[in-house]
């Protein structure tokens, strides 16, 4: 009888794989082995040797722990049945729970108490019938505690054995019950986190059945209680009381345990545990494990069936036929192929491509790279590596591209291994080795000097801090003496570090970080803290750019290498097969004892670091496995070293950049400045330089997959005479002198590319690296080789850079210009035949910095005030902790608002409030109560902010303060100098206009005058009225400019002008004048949530003395766009103004409270992302109108053939369901989905023509009555621009759906350009509203998910993806989506409001069947149907 425990659970959930899951259902052992023989299950394979020391390690741990407890709150609380084991150690065994827990005292601990698994908690599933259909079985369930809560506790929600999570009534005085779990683990695995769900819904459903559920409840509130280096903060408390006198008191105790759990994120895991008991045990049971798909990567790492190529000590194999390895092997399984997702084989073998034979034979050209995202970006390596498999030959394939993180030459080559435990995160080796070449110009001949150092190893043979600090300081002391040595040697010597794997990097930066006061506090080493950043530093921007002296070479090898390796390229396997053909034999055989190596894991196995530690005495001697610790060291860093060297002589050709010079260290410190400044500035620096970073990443990708990534456009040909004329005629453009009109491929249309972008570079597409070439290269010896060698700095990125000046996306053409500095050189090029750009030309991006100067210029401005603060984090973050503050300069607005903000907010700004209200009010202008309150905060205090959540009219309210502002200078007669501010030309617009209209309606004033400032790169704005508009060239300023310049700085009339931070910081420079400048008297930022402080800081500068400051924004919605993480603890410091304010100065902000554009029932989902409940909606019945009812059973009159019929689409729109999903298992998908973009066109196509233009049971926002049904259908372009709009994350996908629209509406009369404005990605929607939004999440490919998890995940993402409907939300997600776990506890924490949305909000289910029509036919596609009504 098959049996299922929290055992099957975890490693299911850990691995997503049925077979495994099948098999551990009936598990390897003796009471098992009839129905295992007769379902021809093999055995499981022998562990080696030294795993009993993690298990060992695990008890001591719990002890640890338990010990904790007793000692601080009492032997008394803590029940349990205590014995003394053989090492004099006090341990517990099981007990009962129905015979302790009566009698367990609020505030006491039970250990190791153990319960069954009831009917309460089956009936509750669904499952009960399981005991009878599959004969399955419970296992016992033993959590390590379960708290008994005290009284004081302040949890309040409590849990159904389904999982529920419901309030606590005030009067509920249940006893509460937690479930906490011990585990070693540095950081709780998602698997952990899922079995203490599953012990708390078991808890509650037993509660159920032995009828206890009326006295006590389970809370959700279950904890991990993690290993930890240090003591317990526990007993660190204590302690600290203790010393000073005192006795610590229960609340103390209870609260500073808290620190020490990890809180479990319950309704994140709850329906990923209930998907496992009601559908995966059933999937599990629906075939014969044989049949069960699986698939050998390095997540099967561990797994009892995996098959390694192990021996016994008789030199016999472990593995059994039928492990997945071995049959990996005989089947010639397409998961051999290294690094090939799950979803990438299952779409080859829909393509009949089903083996690595079969994948082998294909070109690179295939079709069949086409089924996959991943297979058609990436085609040339995994045909490559198919091909390797089969030759035995490993090369760096054709086409393959080059790498953007690996130097041409260093003279100083040094190489780093680190390995830890990986329950501890204690590290337990680490190693280096460097070899030095003496520089010299390019083209010597001669001998060059060198020098060899190390290899040199560092061995933690003890599981203890100190020790790790003591060798991590050698280690850093080590790399220190060869960079020092090396730099004595040649000053001009350049560095580059090698390291294989970014886990090892990740463990670095996190041991520095543990001992970082040691590391800090050691001149001769600190600097190298910079090397290896931990979370508490910024991290050097001149380290991060493409010239980084960091290489992780297995991200290299990922990327490029073709190695005959099945399954995972591990360092060791990698460097057997590629390594330098003049490495001797026996050194290029890298013979590592076999227990110190892993077939899927870089690491050397834990286990080995715990024999040693615990001085065991067999299977061999510790001593003696510490010196094959240090061989096996010594032989990574050599196998580092030969697959370097390899690649080096490989890649040389394609290289563009060489290594920098040797220069560890902070951030450059910039004079004349604030320690804030440095760090916004340093902050900044370094998302320039990331984004640099992957600019070059992208280029050094074949042209395919720069395309594949909507990166690149390929253009096929330039056009001209006739064939241009007629393509500027479509693009709406005049010639211009040397303009340049290509076409582009189909797959380049949706490039990601607009008009009026200058960060683009034209290449021949036969000439790769062209444009990290330098001038001075490719021109030599031409008239275009620049004099006196100056053209060595100027690399052709910049010299073939162009401005796009127009595009048409379903015409498939695209005109650029070439840009001032150079606007002859294409011309030019292919004069002296140096070039071709006419055809097969690519249009690559660039990375063009404009912020940082600007930032640079306003904080030297600003300089360092006498407010302005010397934070410790700061100044540690940036290197700074032994520096004293520059010197003071003279205080200003800006430096009162960036270090006074609090002050700020509570000074009162003197104005006739009442008067300006009576007579906007008289004028027209309406508010909410809410509304009001915000607006009178904003014109009463010199600082405010207003939050305001999705559809609550922020702007309405803000354009309210614009014209209360101006009001209130006419009433008073006073001059008046107010800036409207957004990061956006469209969020700018979207307060400017409207209150520039209503200004010129109810103003009369004779010296008003109104701008909105534009680029002199941005085209003209045609919704922008010619008086409005004002192009600003700070090179070259217009009159108009310079008299609105001097309009503000006389401060004359009532000036309103809207601007960008950019063109806000052109204006204050134009003429080379100074970034800061007292201009305005009020400056209105919105958006704020999306703009960083450093940004705010260009348009803040222009704060006039005494002037106000509104700042209003989301938090909820999307933050400001980083590539860099913040250091820890100065998030607020350096991510939006609006936490900025809110957060450090403690601004408090008016809160908009009613909800205009959606229903109820959207607007309850916003609740669950964070919203407060008093957010309501103004129309809740809101609903929307369908003229004419669904066709029930057969498809409507002219429903195209290729597009599948269901009456179940009308489901899915059904006014009655507001909020709705379809949830259905795929698999396969990357970043398209067919079946989704073909049920968005489907969905829109029934939509169109029966949905009202206007909804149902709206209300005036003036007057509150019901607006009056039309009951007429949207028009066409109406049913675009307000009926319907289409969010999803990712560019192809958009891409998709788009064609896929345009061929079934196209035909109807729709506008191309319409519908694209209707499909886009979250961040482009945010902002906008429709009356129905369908979200099509896409990936169904769980390596895909876990690869995007961050931004799939996203709490504020999928916010603002649901708020934009007004009346009607359709989500479209596969179930792999919704059951991802990330391994990351933030990511974890950021994906519940999309769990919260499929598995609980949308309260009503039942099985659904849609499909789509492909190439070979129809398809089914089954899933469930989940909706609130």
């Amino acid at each position: 009888m098959p049996q299922v425990g929290k055992e099957a659970l975890s490693q299911f959930i850990r691995t997503e794989c049925l077979r495994l899951l099948r098999l551990n259902l009936s598990p390897d052992t003796q009471a098992f082995q009839q129905e295992r023989t007769a379902a021809g299950m093999p055995p499981v394979q022998p562990p080696r040797p030294g795993l009993e020391y993690l298990a060992q390690a695990g008890e001591e741990w719990q002890a640890e722990k338990i010990a904790d407890l007793s000692d601080t709150f009492g032997t008394a609380v803590v029940i349990g049945d205590r014995y003394t084991n053989q090492a004099g150690q006090e341990r517990f065994r099981e007990i009962e729970l129905v015979n302790h827990l009566n009698t367990a005292p609020q505030g006491s601990f039970l250990v190791e108490s153990q319960f069954d698994v009831g009917p309460a908690f089956e009936g509750a599933l669904g499952i009960a019938g399981y005991r009878q259909n599959y004969a399955l079985n419970y296992s016992r369930l033993r959590p390590d505690l379960i708290e008994v809560l005290p009284p004081t506790s302040n949890i309040d929600r409590y849990i159904t054995p389904a999982g529920a999570v419901l309030w606590l009534a005030a009067d509920d005085h249940r006893i509460k019950l937690r479930v906490i779990d011990i585990k070693l683990t540095a950081e709780p695995s998602p698997s952990y986190f899922a079995e203490v769900t599953f012990y708390s819904m078991a808890l509650a459903g037993w509660l159920v059945d032995h009828g206890l559920d009326n006295r006590y409840v389970v809370v959700p509130d279950a904890a991990i209680w993690p290993g930890s280096h240090d003591a317990s903060c526990l007993v660190r408390t204590c302690r600290e009381i203790e010393d000073q006198g005192g006795t610590p008191t229960y609340v103390q105790m209870w609260d500073a345990m808290q620190e020490d759990l990890e809180a479990v994120p319950f309704e994140v895991f709850v329906g990923r545990v209930k998907h496992f008991f009601m559908a995966d045990l059933p999937r599990a049971f629906g075939c014969p494990w044989q049949q069960h798909p699986w698939h050998v990567d390095n997540r099967c790492k561990g797994c009892d069936y995996l098959g390694y190529p192990w021996i016994d000590r008789n030199g016999q194999p472990t593995a059994h036929a039928l492990h997945c390895m071995p049959t990996a092997q005989q089947t010639d399984h397409l998961s051999r192929v290294a690094f090939i997702s799950r979803g990438a084989s299952a779409a080859l073998t829909d393509q009949g491509v089903s083996d690595v034979s079969a994948l082998a034979q294909l070109q690179p050209t295939s079709a069949a790279f086409n089924a996959h995202y991943s297979l058609r970006a990436t085609r040339h390596v995994v045909a490559g590596r198919a091909a390797s498999l089969q030759a035995q030959q490993s090369a760096i394939p054709p086409q393959s591209g080059t790498s953007g993180v690996m130097p041409k030459y260093a003279d100083l080559h040094i190489y780093l291994s680190v390995d830890f435990d990986l329950g501890s995160a204690i590290t337990f080796s680490l190693g280096v080795k460097a070899f030095w070449v003496e520089p010299q110009p390019f083209g010597f001949v001669g001998q060059r000097a060198h020098h060899a150092y190390g290899p040199h190893t560092h061995v933690i043979d003890q599981k203890d801090l100190p020790v790790e600090r003591r060798e991590l300081l050698a280690f850093l002391n080590n790399i220190n003496t060869i960079l020092t040595d090396a730099r004595n040697r040649n000053a001009g010597t350049t560095v580059q570090f090698y390291i294989w794997d970014s886990v090892q990097y990740k463990h670095l930066t996190r041991i520095i970080g543990r001992h970082l006061q040691a590391i800090l506090a050691d001149q001769t080493i600190q600097h190298l803290a910079w090397l290896f950043p931990p979370e508490e530093l910024l991290p050097n921007a001149a380290m991060e750019t493409r010239r980084s002296p960091i290489t992780i070479v297995r991200e290299v090898v990922r990327t490029l290498l073709a190695a005959p390796i099945p399954h995972y390229y591990t360092l060791f396997h990698t460097a057997r097969v590629y390594h330098q053909a003049s490495l001797p034999q026996q050194v290029a055989a890298f013979s590592v004892h076999p227990l110190f190596e892993d077939t899927l894991s870089d690491q050397i196995p834990s286990e080995r670091a715990h024999e040693i530690w615990a001085r065991v005495t067999r299977p061999r001697l510790w001593s003696d496995q510490l010196v094959t610790l240090r061989e096996t060291v010594t032989k990574q860093l050599g196998a580092l070293e030969a697959i370097t060297r390899r690649l080096e002589e490989d890649l040389r050709p394609t290289l563009q950049q060489i290594a920098p010079p040797i220069r560890i260290e902070p951030p450059q410190r910039q004079s004349g400045i604030s320690f804030d400044g440095q760090l916004w500035y340093g902050f900044a620096r370094l998302n320039a330089a990331l984004g640099e970073l992957e600019v070059h990443q992208i280029r050094a990708m074949p042209p395919e997959e720069r395309e594949a990534r909507y990166r690149s456009a390929r253009l096929t040909r330039r056009l001209t005479g006739a064939a241009e004329a007629a393509a500027l005629a479509q693009l709406g453009i005049a010639a211009l002198p040397r303009m340049r009109v290509y076409e582009m491929r189909p797959e380049s249309r949706e490039v990601k590319a607009r008009e009026g972008d200058f960060s683009f570079a034209l290449a021949p597409e036969n000439m790769p690296g062209f444009l990290d070439r330098s001038l001075q290269v490719v021109t030599q010896g031409t008239p275009l080789e620049p004099p006196n060698g100056s053209g060595w700095r100027t690399y052709m990125e910049t010299a073939t850079g162009v401005r796009i000046v127009g595009i048409d996306r379903d015409a498939g053409l695209i005109a650029v210009l070439p840009n001032n500095r150079y606007p002859t050189m294409l011309d030019d090029l292919e004069q002296q035949g140096l070039a071709d750009f006419n055809q097969d030309v690519v249009l690559d991006p660039v990375w063009v910095d404009t912020f940082t100067k600007k930032l640079r210029e306003t904080l030297h401005a600003i300089g360092n005030p006498p407010n302005a603060r010397s934070n410790a984090l700061v100044r540690r973050a940036v290197g700074l902790t032994t520096r004293r503050s520059g010197r003071q300069t003279a205080g200003s607005p800006v430096g009162d608002l960036l270090w006074s903000g609090n002050a700020m907010a509570n000074a009162a700004v003197i104005r006739n409030v009442p008067a300006i209200r009576q007579y906007i009010e008289q004028n027209g202008i309406t508010l909410n109560p809410s509304q009001w309150t915000a607006w009178e905060a904003s014109l009463s205090h010199r600082l405010q902010t207003v939050w305001g959540p999705p559809g609550t009219g922020k702007s309405r309210t803000l354009r309210a303060v614009v014209v209360g502002a101006v009001v209130d200078a006419v009433q008073r007669n006073i001059p008046l100098r107010l800036l409207v501010c957004a990061p956006t030309y469209n969020a700018l617009d979207n307060v400017l206009l409207e209150s520039v209209a209503a200004i010129g309606q109810m103003v009369q004033h004779p010296d008003l005058r109104c701008v909105r400032i534009r680029s002199s790169y941005r085209p003209i704005d045609q919704n922008i009225p010619a008086g409005l508009d004002l192009e600003l060239n700070k090179w070259n300023p217009s009159i108009a400019v310079q008299q609105l310049r001097q309009r503000l700085q006389n401060s004359t009339g009532i000036t309103v002008v809207g601007a960008t931070p950019e063109q806000t910081h052109n204006l204050l420079v134009t003429g080379n004048a100074a970034a800061r400048q007292e201009f305005f008297d009020c400056i209105i930022l919105d958006e704020a949530s999306q703009v960083d402080v450093a940004h705010s800081i260009l348009p803040f500068a222009s704060l006039a003395a005494d002037g106000v400051v509104v700042v209003a924004g989301d938090p909820k919605q999307l933050p400001p766009i980083h590539q860099a993480k913040a250091p820890v603890g100065l998030e607020a410091m350096v991510g939006s103004v609006y936490s900025f304010f809110e957060q450090l100065h403690q601004v408090q902000p008016a809160i908009l409270e009613e909800n205009y554009r959606s229903s109820r029932v959207i607007v309850e989902l916003a609740h669950e992302a964070g919203y407060d409940r008093s957010l309501t909606s103004y129309s809740p019945d809101m609903r929307t109108d369908i003229i004419t009812p669904f066709p029930t059973v057969q498809a409507p009159a002219g429903w195209p053939q290729t597009l599948f019929w269901t009456p179940e689409w009308a489901s899915l729109l059904d006014p009655d369901a507001p909020v709705s999903c379809f949830v259905y298992p795929e698999g396969r998908s990357s970043q398209w989905n067919p079946f989704e973009a073909d049920s968005v066109a489907a969905l829109a196509l029934l939509l169109y023509g029966r949905l009202g233009n206007q909804l149902l049971n709206e209300r005036d926002p003036a007057s509150g009555a019901a607006i009056a049904a039309s009951h007429s259908p949207y028009a066409m372009d109406e049913f675009w621009r307000s009926g319907i709009g289409i969010v999803t994350p990712h560019r192809a996908q958009q891409a998709l759906i788009v064609a896929r629209l345009q061929q079934v509406f196209g035909p109807l009369g729709a506008s191309n350009q319409l519908i694209r404005d209707a499909v886009d990605t979250v961040e482009r929607f945010q902002g906008q509203q429709r009356d129905v939004i369908i979200a099509s999440f896409a990936l169904g490919d769980q390596d895909a998910i876990q690869d995007e998890d961050e931004f799939l995940m996203s709490l504020n993402r999928f916010n603002v993806m649901t708020s934009r409907a007004r009346a009607k939300l359709i989500t479209l997600v596969t179930q792999e989506v919704v059951n991802h776990l990330s391994g990351e506890l933030d990511i974890l924490r950021q994906s519940r409001l999309l769990k919260v949305y499929v598995e609980s909000f949308c309260n009503n289910f039942r099985p659904m069947t849609l499909g789509y029509v492909t190439a070979n036919g129809l398809l089914q596609v089954d899933g469930i149907f989940k909706w609130r009504q």
